[in-house]
């Protein structure tokens, strides 16, 4: 049996043996208390004396039963009164411990509130700086912006005029291709005219050739004749005036035939250097021409190849350019609408907001 169990069953002994005493008359314990015993009514002397020594025993027993309870009602009080005793002990010392855990909440919440607003303050400091560094970059970056924009006019500009030199100079080309073509038309009219001039030099000298062979023919047949009359002269006495007559005229047709000789070989020399000269001409000018239309030709492609790759070189240029001002453009406008945008600065002040740690405070206290 526990100490618990042994105090209980001491408990509800001690409460009998109570019970048992004051169902005794009271004027039975009065007499008892003064030495004196109450006349009972007559009963047998050796009953009597018996339930008198029983009576007195369990008195007895029940006064040290009373005692004893006594006793440990005392002991039992003493330690009710000790365990109050450090109840109230504990009831102080928890109301101080709570009294400072009030004041230490707060303290904490006047710290923190201190903290938030200081946190506040440091952060709009932050923030104007920030931003103001953002707004200096932004001011920078448009700077570069117009420079970058100025950059992409100008390579326009040269784009447009590589395109107008492009545009001029196949023109030019054209120009001088129809130039050249008219200059070789002309060569080929003159060099026509010269081989017509040619063809009728040549007709005349066989008209001259022609006229040389019928001049030997009459020289041959003026020959035959006087050779005939000499003959003649032999066999019959012919007057010599006549053969002289005759050997004059041979001599006058034979200078006439030699000057026409001459006169051929002339106008054969005459047509094969006029000829030489016309075709060496005409292939000179013909070749220079050729020459011309190769070289002017090989210079507007070079030209037009220089122009095409300056054009392809500012045209990537100029998308490179379109590219770098569109990245800066949507880079400015994303900044502008941050900085526009009140909700991001809010959501950074969100992650210093002390609010939840009172709350949490007041829940404890």
């Amino acid at each position: 049996m526990s100490a618990q169990q042994k105090k209980n069953g001491g408990w509800f002994f001690n409460k009998n043996i109570i019970d048992e005493i004051n169902s005794v008359p009271e004027e039975v314990i009065g007499n008892e208390e003064e030495g004196k015993v109450t006349q009972l009514p007559e009963r047998h002397p050796s009953k009597e004396a018996e339930e008198i020594a029983e009576l007195k025993r369990l008195i007895f027993e029940k006064e040290q039963s009373f005692m004893e309870y006594k006793k440990e009602t005392a002991l039992e009080k003493q330690r009710l009164v000790k365990e109050n005793e450090n109840f109230k002990q504990n009831i102080l010392r928890n109301g101080e411990e709570k009294t400072q855990n009030r004041r230490q909440i707060q303290d904490l919440e006047a710290e923190a509130r201190r903290n938030r607003e200081e946190i506040k303050r440091l952060k709009n400091n932050e923030e104007f700086e920030r931003i103001k560094t953002e707004m200096d970059q932004l001011r920078e970056e448009n700077l570069s912006l117009k420079t970058s924009l100025e950059q992409f006019r100008t390579l326009e500009g040269e784009l447009q005029d590589a395109q107008q030199q492009y545009h001029e100079l196949v023109v030019k080309q054209k120009g001088e291709e129809s130039e050249h073509r008219d200059t070789i038309q002309q060569l080929e009219k003159q060099l026509e005219k010269e081989t017509i001039s040619l063809h009728e030099k040549e007709k005349e000298l066989i008209q001259i050739n022609q006229l040389i062979q019928e001049k030997d023919q009459a020289i041959q047949e003026k020959e035959t004749v006087i050779q005939h009359l000499l003959e003649e002269q032999r066999d019959q006495s012919i007057e010599g005036e006549v053969v002289s007559e005759l050997q004059r005229q041979l001599m006058a047709i034979q200078k006439e035939n030699e000057q026409l000789k001459q006169e051929a070989s002339h106008s054969q020399q005459e047509i094969g250097e006029v000829l030489i000269s016309a075709r060496k001409q005409a292939n000179r000018m013909i070749e220079k021409a050729k020459l011309d239309a190769k070289r002017i030709l090989e210079q507007s492609e070079e030209e037009i190849q220089i122009i095409q790759d300056r054009a392809k070189e500012i045209s990537f240029e100029v998308d490179e350019s379109r590219q770098a001002i569109l990245g800066i453009y949507d880079e400015l406008k994303t900044r502008v609408d941050h900085l526009a945008d009140g909700n991001a600065i809010e959501e950074e002040k969100e992650r210093y907001d002390y609010s939840k740690v009172s709350l949490l405070q007041r829940k404890d206290s």
